[in-house]
Formats: C-alpha cells, structure tokens, sequence
C-alpha cells in the first residue's frame, strides 16, 4: 500500500476520534519483531564507544504482557556494564557505564509507558545527570556522575544477551518482546531538554553517530546495515557469547504511527495500521 493510500484509509478513523488531520500520522517503515526472548543481533566488532556523555534512542513498541528483557546491552566486564532493559509494565533498568547498584544505575516504573503503543525512548547522559524521555518528555531524572572509562575488547547485542566478556559467562538473559522501528547510539548528549520526538525520516548519522539500524532490509537479511562510521557488523540471530541458543528477530515492513500520534488518535488507531513482512501487498 502506497503511503498516500494508507493516509487516505486512515481518516476515517481520524474522524472517529474527533480530530481533523493529523500531520505525519503514521508512515511506512521497517522493524524487527522480536517474538522470541531467545532473538538476538549480535554487533560485531570492539563497540568501544560511550566513556562520557551518551545517547541511547529508539522508535519501541512493546508487547502487552511480556517480561523483563534486554534492548540492548555492551559490556567488558562488571565495571564497563552499558545496558537498557524494559517490561510490558513499565519496569526497566538502565545502566550506563558504571558498576551495578552504584550512581548511574536506573531502576524504576517508567512514567508515561505504555504496552502495545509505538513510543521513542531515549536514555541519555549529560554532565552527571542521566535522564530517561518518553516521546521527547523527560520522565525520569537523576544524578549519574561517575562514568567508568569504557575499554578495548566491549561485545554489544541488541535482544537476548550473554554476559562471559571477561568474566565468565552466565546463563542467557531474555530479549524484550515487541518491536524496534530503528535504533541509534551517539557520543554526546542529542537532548538536553524536552523536545519534538522524530519520525525515522528525520533520523540521519552524523560525526557523533556510533551505530545506527533502521530495519529496513528484506525479510530474510542475516547481516544488517549499520549506518555510522563504525560500519559495524550486525548478524542476525548470532549470541553476542556462544554457547546459547540464539533466533533472529523477524524484518517486517507496515505502517508506523509517527510519535505522539496515539495520544492523539487514541488507542483504536493501533489497530487500523498494516503489519506485513518486507515485500508484501
């Protein structure tokens, strides 16, 4: 379906929930499905980034019911542990370079969540201040002001993830259920304030930019294109540590609301978008 298709078939449910146009409501878009919590990208290469400042954002929709799992996750050992993990009921933990329990370490019910709703998610770090926004809205903030130097040798996987970098390994931990419509790492703080969430269109690499994923490719892709300079590796279904059962998240393809677009609509829009796989009519 056509974008300008898929607006047209929209408007009816626009009038239903009183609203007369809605700019960029929803737009045509890649995602990965992450159905199993054994799916998993493994990004290879020495993902040695995030010593400082950082930014972590995605385009997340989260499936109702699900349980505590891994967005993402980069470590070396326990003093270099960089990780996002979220519920289907709000909770999550989001640690940034730092030892677990220690400042940094974010623990919580994430304000402004909801399960089964498209959302931008962004954790970030500015000058010892880490602040977790919901659609451009800060919703959590605290104090975050020791940073452990970041080092060689960092193994990083978006979905299920084995610690074992230096240490010995564990047991693997769950992938979150649900979908990422793209995903971007930066150096640096991209906000430092509210501010306008951006659609996938709106999203570019740039000099700061250290991994970048759109999910743009056709069903099937084992190896993902990763648009910052790093040009990392990013397979598909592969345990960042082996020795664990590992699935890839599946490449769909159908229409995304644009963020802030269900506040608007209310929740029915949810239901009135496509989900096909990459290729389909």
């Amino acid at each position: 379906m056509s974008h300008s298709a898929f607006r047209a078939s929209f408007l009816p449910v626009i009038a239903v929930f009183g609203v007369a146009s809605v700019a960029g409501a929803s737009y045509e878009s890649g995602y990965a499905h992450f159905g199993s919590v054994s799916d998993t990208i493994q990004v290879l290469g020495n993902t040695h980034f995030n010593s400082g400042d950082y930014t972590y954002e995605m385009n997340i929709r989260v499936t109702p019911g699900s349980g505590f799992g891994h967005i993402i996750s980069e470590q070396r050992d326990t003093y270099e542990d960089k990780t996002m993990r979220l519920a289907s009921d709000g909770n999550y933990t989001f640690s940034g370079a730092c030892n677990y329990g220690e400042p940094g370490h974010m623990a919580g019910t994430l304000p402004g969540f909801g399960a089964g709703e498209w959302m931008h998610l962004a954790y970030v770090r500015h000058s010892g201040i880490a602040t977790i926004y919901v659609n451009g809205e800060a919703r959590v903030v605290r104090s975050a002001p020791l940073v452990y130097g970041d080092h060689e040798g960092s193994w990083m996987s978006i979905g299920m993830f084995r610690y074992g970098a230096g240490w010995s390994p564990t047991e693997a931990r769950p992938s979150f259920l649900g979908d990422l419509d793209w995903i971007r790492v930066s150096a640096g703080a991209k906000y430092t304030s509210n501010f306008v969430a951006p659609t996938e269109s709106e999203i570019s690499a740039d000099a700061r930019t250290q991994l970048l994923l759109r999910f743009n490719e056709a069903a099937g892709t084992s190896v993902l294109i990763d648009e910052s300079a790093n040009r990392f590796t990013c397979n598909m279904g592969v345990p960042v540590y082996p020795g664990v059962v590992a699935t890839a998240p599946a490449l769909m393809y159908g229409a995304v609301p644009a963020p802030g677009a269900l506040a608007m609509l209310g929740a029915g829009a949810v239901f009135g978008r496509s989900r096909r796989r990459r290729g389909g009519m």
